[in-house]
């Protein structure tokens, strides 16, 4: 389906846009919150090295924030015990929510606002099975702070699909052009957070110095890679771990910051003692008072769509994933009915001489709890009855054949 007759069917499949339609919600700026931004990174390395130790071999890219703001929209719609274990797996639990949404606000607002030279567009969406209805607060915070244009879609409507990856690929454009490969039949409501950068280097790589050079794999074994090649003043750091450089795009205030074991450890050893702390050391340290000779290679990346539900259980948020769950505050007359059945992530980098380009998305789908199932096939020989409400039997009879 091209993309005028998905966003015509969008018109016509979901008539009826539930969010903000009888009133405009003014959008939060936010309250700047030093506790949004220090959970929010812890977070980002929790579940990073959950990733890790589950694709331990293998290439990884994520974006954090984007599994955050998704997790932290379906929180708004979370009370008791599911509550408390989303808000310790995303290191928020000394934060009420109202702060935590201007926390997020803010982020949101500071972030696409950043740099006139570094495009960052952030945008979430929640799309509900027609035959519900959001309750009305969180309905109206997840607008006014995370910007969430609520849309009822059929679900049952395998077009519905295409709406919503062509949402996906409209917000990242379109470097991500599929999230959603189909939709539970049990599914009510489907939350999704989209992050596209695209940044130029503040010093730029010359294209003639790339070459042709050596990559030692993680197993020993080599591969040829197009190595980016300065020689300039970075910001480095070096501690007895790890050796880092700084690479800043556009005005400076956003950078790349690379990381390498010092010594014979290997990056997992890195990956694995990495926490905020030495996260804000690597920053506040960084010395540019060398001549730096820098060797970097020219890399596409592509993960997911990854499952993340194992790696949150691990961080203690499985109270959210089975009938223990009480999201009473998501949708209306569901209040002890619903729970996340499926958190998914995709991410993809594109970085060259010029800068880098990625994008990723997060889904939340949240479900009705399945009621207990039974099977009855009739394909062997069964008896029949026909009779009234008071016992009385009309016909009786047995089919063989």
């Amino acid at each position: 389906m091209n993309k005028i007759l998905t966003m015509f069917f969008l018109l016509v499949l979901s008539s009826t846009l539930i969010a903000c339609e009888k009133e405009t919600v003014p959008l939060n700026e936010g309250v700047k919150n030093p506790l949004v931004t220090e959970g929010n990174s812890e977070f980002a390395f929790d579940i990073f090295r959950e990733l890790n130790n589950e694709d331990y071999n293998e290439n990884i890219f994520i974006s954090p924030f984007s599994i955050s703001s998704a997790l932290a929209m379906t929180l708004n719609g979370a009370a008791g015990d599911t509550k408390d274990s989303m808000q310790t797996t995303l290191q928020l639990k000394d934060i009420n929510i109202e702060d935590m949404n201007n926390g997020f606000a803010h982020i949101n607002y500071m972030l696409t606002n950043l740099d006139e030279d570094v495009e960052i567009n952030i945008a979430n969406s929640l799309w509900v099975k027609d035959e519900y209805m959001l309750n009305k607060q969180f309905e109206f915070d997840i607008k006014s702070n995370f910007n969430a244009n609520a849309t009822l879609l059929d679900f049952e409507d395998d077009k519905s699909v295409d709406v919503i990856n062509e949402w996906v690929s409209d917000k990242t454009n379109d470097l991500i052009d599929e999230m959603i490969k189909g939709i539970d039949p049990y599914a009510a409501l489907i939350l999704i957070n989209a992050i596209y950068f695209n940044g130029s280097w503040q010093d730029e790589f010359n294209p003639s110095k790339t070459q042709s050079k050596d990559f030692i794999t993680l197993d020993g074994s080599i591969m040829q890679v197009d190595m980016m090649r300065r020689i300039d003043e970075i910001d480095y750091y070096e501690d007895n771990e790890i050796i880092a450089v700084k690479l800043p795009y556009g005005d400076g205030l956003i950078s790349m910051y690379c990381v390498l074991p010092n010594g014979n450890e290997d990056i997992n050893s890195v990956i694995s003692e990495m926490n905020v702390d030495k996260w804000n050391d690597l920053r506040n340290e960084m010395n540019y008072f060398y001549e730096v000779t820098l060797e970097l290679p020219k890399f596409k990346m592509e993960y997911g769509i990854k499952g993340l539900n194992d790696a949150l259980v691990n961080l203690g948020m499985d109270v959210a994933f089975d009938e223990r769950a009480y999201f009473p505050d998501l949708i209306e007359g569901m209040e002890d009915n619903l729970y996340i059945n499926a958190v998914n992530h995709k991410a993809v980098v594109d970085v060259s001489e010029e800068g880098t380009e990625a994008a990723a998305v997060t889904s939340v789908e949240v479900e009705v709890e399945k009621k207990a199932s039974r099977t009855f096939i009739a394909n062997r020989p069964f008896m029949f009855i026909i009779g009234d409400e008071e016992g009385n039997i009309l016909f009786i009879g047995k089919k063989v054949a």
